[in-house]
């Protein structure tokens, strides 16, 4: 089981605090329930949402609109996405880059291009660290892994290898 750590400066934050007693608790869900990946994206149904927090669905309904009209979490159909996630990740270097290329190159092409639409449109999101292949026929998130670039051959070693063979 991940564990999923609220920093306390969120009692704090003038947003959370203006939100009710219901807004909060659905809040605190959306960013710390088991479903929530890397990227901040995941599917999560109302069903589930209602059965593990006890709010009803008109009720999941008004909250979502309000969450994201308030641009804090988007909703897709049963995909929910905290724009700002990455803010309090501690996920760093080229495994932690890949394993979040293999979550977005995962994802049909509509979701692909709806989150990154979110992510040009509403999100500080660092597309500077984000390396998006625009040869592909939709915005592919790659990592940026200095492994993973063609090495320069050296002779030297090139004929040691063939010589061991």
């Amino acid at each position: 089981m991940k564990t999923r750590i609220v920093h306390t400066k969120i009692y704090k934050d003038s947003y959370f605090v203006g939100l009710s007693t219901e807004e909060r608790l659905l809040f605190i869900y959306y960013i710390t329930n088991e479903h929530i990946n890397i990227l901040g994206l995941y599917e999560c149904p109302d069903r589930i949402v209602e059965f593990e927090t006890g709010i009803n669905q008109d009720l999941i309904q008004k909250i979502k609109l309000k969450l994201e009209q308030d641009e804090k979490i988007f909703f897709r159909g049963d995909w929910v996405f905290i724009k700002n996630a990455y803010r309090y990740q501690k996920y760093k270097g080229a495994k932690n880059e890949k394993a979040k290329a293999d979550v977005f190159n995962a994802l049909s092409r509509d979701l692909k291009d709806w989150i990154m639409d979110i992510i040009k449109k509403y999100s500080s999101y660092p597309l500077s660290e984000l390396v998006l292949d625009t040869t592909i026929d939709t915005a592919t998130i790659l990592p940026k892994n200095k492994k993973s670039e063609p090495r320069s051959q050296n002779p030297e070693t090139e004929s040691l290898k063939e010589k061991h063979k």
